[in-house]
């Protein structure tokens, strides 16, 4: 037997970068809506716009959407039966009718969580649910490390490059403990 869970995930465009900005996770069968609910109590960030799928169209997380000033772009639409009554998911349904065109960014999330996938495999082999649920967890803090160690070190690696190509130095250990010394003081002036 294995332990399956329930991972939320909020994904935030920060200077062109896709990160992840919450995360939560539950067990199989936990409410996406009611995960999604803790982690916009806790998101500290300011965003423009929320993308959800339709099932994010209740009151409660449209509302919360709406009090930390961002616009909600989720489809919500008429029922077979029943017109759009509430005043949040019509607000929400004039919202997406005007932004349409930015609900196509939605392939940002389903892009992350298939890189997280593809890097750290979806699945993990325990009967522990603790486990399952930190192994989720950790994944997506490991996408973050990695984004964030690729944004702070490989503009430092091309300094680097850029200094051993002028110099022309060969000898790597020689240009390298050099180079620390130039790139301390390359550091705050940019």
């Amino acid at each position: 037997m294995s332990c399956h869970v329930k991972v939320e995930v909020l994904v935030g465009r920060v200077r062109g970068v896709d990160m992840v900005v919450g995360c939560r996770v539950g067990k199989a069968y936990a409410d996406e809506n009611k995960l999604l609910e803790g982690i916009l109590r806790d998101v500290k960030y300011r965003a423009t716009y929320f993308l959800g799928d339709r099932y994010y169209s209740k009151n409660k997380v449209i509302r919360m959407v709406r009090e930390r000033n961002m616009v909600p772009v989720i489809p919500t639409e008429n029922t077979l039966r029943k017109r759009v009554r509430s005043e949040e998911r019509r607000w929400a349904k004039k919202m997406y009718e005007k932004q349409r065109d930015i609900y196509k960014k939605r392939y940002i999330v389903e892009r992350v969580f298939s890189v997280v996938k593809r890097r750290y495999d979806d699945r993990v082999l325990t009967k522990n649910q603790g486990v399952a649920e930190l192994h989720a967890l950790a994944m997506f803090a490991l996408y973050n490390l990695e984004l964030l160690f690729s944004l702070y070190f490989s503009p430092l690696s091309h300094i680097y490059l850029l200094h051993l190509f002028r110099t022309k130095k060969i000898n790597f250990f020689n240009s390298l403990k050099f180079n620390r010394l130039s790139l301390i003081r390359l550091m705050p002036a940019s």
